[in-house]
């Protein structure tokens, strides 16, 4: 997850100490990630409103992308982990985010004379082609008193 090398060496290290391997945290990611917390509710019997599915949150296969359970005046609410983060943090793993600028100076490239002239060729074709809807759009523009 870090881009760094002996920066990731340690934390892949440390996750192999706590027995969790960097594909199995990426896989629990992807769960987070890709699980809606509506899994763990259901529609009530009547058709009216929603219950919790205890069943799900207790030994559902994806009880753990349960952060909190709270209890309050509304009935339980269940949160789950934020699922835009892991997102962020299974494109940082696989390099999909780049952290530096990009000189855009240096993705530039000399246009040759030939395709120069071919795209000037090809618009002046266009203009021949369609100069009664250009000259209309010209005269309709400068009715409506639209400057140029």
């Amino acid at each position: 997850m870090v881009k760094v090398g002996a920066v990731r060496e340690r934390v892949n290290a440390l996750l192999q100490q706590a027995g969790l391997g960097r594909e199995e945290c990426l896989a629990r990611l992807g769960r987070i990630a890709r699980v809606s917390i509506v899994e763990f509710y259901r529609a009530c019997e009547d058709g009216h409103g929603v219950v919790v599915d205890w069943h799900q949150v207790l030994e559902g296969e994806h009880r753990d992308v349960i952060r909190e359970i709270r209890i309050g005046a509304q009935g339980v609410e269940i949160r789950g982990y934020d699922r835009l983060r892991a997102l962020e943090w299974i494109g940082k793993s696989r390099g999909l985010f780049v952290d530096s600028v990009v000189d855009e100076q240096s993705l530039e490239r000399p246009i040759s004379q030939a395709a120069l002239a071919q795209a000037l060729q090809q618009l002046w074709a266009y203009r021949r082609a369609n100069a009664q809807v250009i000259e209309g759009r010209r005269e309709r523009e400068r009715r409506a008193g639209i400057a140029q």
